[in-house]
Order: structure tokens, then sequence, then C-alpha cells
């Protein structure tokens, strides 16, 4: 990521090497590289409105919003299944925001379906209030909490012994 730089609205956010923004741009350049087209190199400047910890995939979609912008910038070199590919490298839960509209995931959320119309129009207009406390949690303990809660139908691939 040296040769990549970040600033960030948030000052909590770290703008080094183990930034999302900054991983994606390394992992989309040694992809679209190692096809032997080359890749500008970019100042990024990150805008956080997604607070940090929130589990709400702030930093996940800032991720793939920097896989598409490169990708535009560069010429489209990587197709759909390409991009899904680097995103689900990046986070398990980065793969879905390469999709507009509402989904299902599944597994670790590299399984994307999109939620089937009936269901989806039930959605459409609808308010939802995020409460974001003053703490944070990880993301990776709060999901295995519920999964560990979640009724064995499920979980049919993995099992309660897997979680």
């Amino acid at each position: 990521a040296a040769d990549w730089s970040l600033s960030c609205s948030d000052p909590t956010v770290p703008a080094d090497g183990t930034n999302l923004v900054l991983r994606a741009a390394t992992a989309f350049a040694a992809a679209v590289e190692a096809r032997g087209q080359p890749v500008p190199r970019f100042a990024f400047r990150l805008e956080k409105v997604t607070p940090a910890g929130a589990g709400l995939g702030g930093g996940s979609s800032d991720a793939v919003a920097t896989l598409r912008l490169l990708n535009a910038a560069t010429g489209s070199p990587l197709d759909a299944a390409a991009l899904a590919l680097l995103a689900a490298q990046l986070g398990s839960d980065c793969p879905l925001f390469l999709h507009d509209g509402p989904v299902v995931m599944r597994g670790r959320g590299e399984r994307i379906e999109r939620l089937m119309a009936e269901p989806a129009a039930r959605l459409r207009g609808q308010r939802v209030l995020v409460f974001k406390p003053g703490f944070g949690i990880s993301t990776a303990w709060a999901y295995g909490r519920l999964a560990a809660g979640a009724p064995d139908s499920y979980l049919p691939e993995i099992g309660r012994a897997h979680v």
C-alpha cells in the first residue's frame, strides 16, 4: 500500500495498509497488473459516514467502492466474477456490496442471492432505525454469537460443531 495514499475525515480510522480501501487498491492492482495492464496510483480521500465498529459494513462497502472506482477508471479490465473474487478475498461481507437491491447472504457471506420479488416489495419504502451504542464489538464475534444461537435448520452446511 506504500504507492497509494489515503486520508480520512475520521481520525480514528487507520489510513495505513490495514485500511480496506488500500487493501482493495493493492489487490486490484495486483490482479490487473498480472494481466499486463498498468494501474495508476491514486490518493484516496475517505469521508466516513457509517461509524467505524458499528457492524454495518462501512469498511467493506468502502473496499468495494474502491474496486468499482479503480475498475471504471482503468477501462473495466475485470468482469463481475473477477471483482466478486477480489471482494471475497478482502472480507466475507464485501461481495454483498457488489449487488444493488436486497439480497440473502449465506455461508460466510460469499453465497448471495437476490431477494425474491414479493419480500423485496414489502421492504421497499420501509423505514429502519439503526442505533449505534458508544462502544464497538468485533463483527466476527457478533455473527458467531448469532450463528451459535440459530436453529440447526439455519446452519445445515456447517452445523453447530463448526461455529
